[in-house]
């Protein structure tokens, strides 16, 4: 992987300080770097989105940041199974008309 894929990476995951940038960036290389050891689908970092940015990738190493990373590949892998068709064969018999009776509430209570 590209250390230029990695900066965007972080650059959509978490809010980059104006200051500070050196220990910021290294901190965060190595913290995408352990993630990475645990999820390594590229394709799924590069997509993925948790709707706010977080304050570092620290966040995703917690139990809750784990659960919500696993939640997020399920989503991201999941496949939609193919739908089942079923070969009924020809029509047998003849259609027959069956009048609808108008059911109140008291004819339905009364059976």
């Amino acid at each position: 992987m590209k250390q230029g894929d990695k900066k965007k990476i972080i650059e959509r995951l978490v809010d980059v300080p104006p200051k500070g940038l050196r220990p910021f960036w290294a901190r965060e290389y190595t913290l995408l770097n352990r993630l990475l050891k645990q999820q390594p689908d590229l394709k799924f970092w590069s997509k993925v989105s948790f709707g706010e940015k977080f304050p570092s990738l620290a966040y995703l190493l917690t139990d809750i940041g784990k659960g919500q990373i696993r939640r997020k590949y399920n989503e991201f892998s999941f496949e939609i199974p193919v739908a089942k068709t079923y070969n009924l064969g020809e029509k047998a018999g003849e259609d027959r008309a069956v009048p609808l009776k108008k059911k109140t509430i008291r004819s339905f209570l009364q059976e």
